[in-house]
C-alpha cells in the first residue's frame, strides 16, 4: 500500500521562502507553520508535497523529507496521483 500523500499549496507572494529561512532570515507565522507541519507529516510515514506559487531562483529540492516546488512539478509528475 503506498504511503499517503499530501499536497500543502503557499501560493504566491512577495519573495520566495523556504525551510532554509526558518534559521537563516526567519518566516512569518503562516510560512513556518507550513514548514513544521509538512515536516511533521513526512516524520509521521506521509509523503508530502509543498507547492509554491512564486519560486524564483529556487530549485526543485526536497529538505527534511518534504518536496518543494512549482506547480509545473506537481502537473507533470502527479496527474495521474491518485
Amino acid at each position: 500500500m503506498p504511503k499517503p500523500f499530501v499536497v500543502i499549496t503557499a501560493g504566491a507572494g512577495f519573495e520566495t521562502w523556504g525551510p532554509e529561512d526558518v534559521e537563516t532570515r526567519g518566516l512569518t507565522g503562516a510560512e513556518e507553520v507550513t514548514v513544521y507541519l509538512a515536516e511533521v507529516l513526512a516524520r509521521i510515514g506521509y509523503r508530502v508535497c509543498v507547492v509554491q506559487g512564486f519560486t524564483a531562483g529556487r530549485p526543485d529540492r526536497i529538505v527534511n523529507g518534504v518536496r518543494w516546488t512549482g506547480p509545473d512539478y506537481m502537473l507533470e509528475h502527479y496527474k495521474n496521483d491518485p
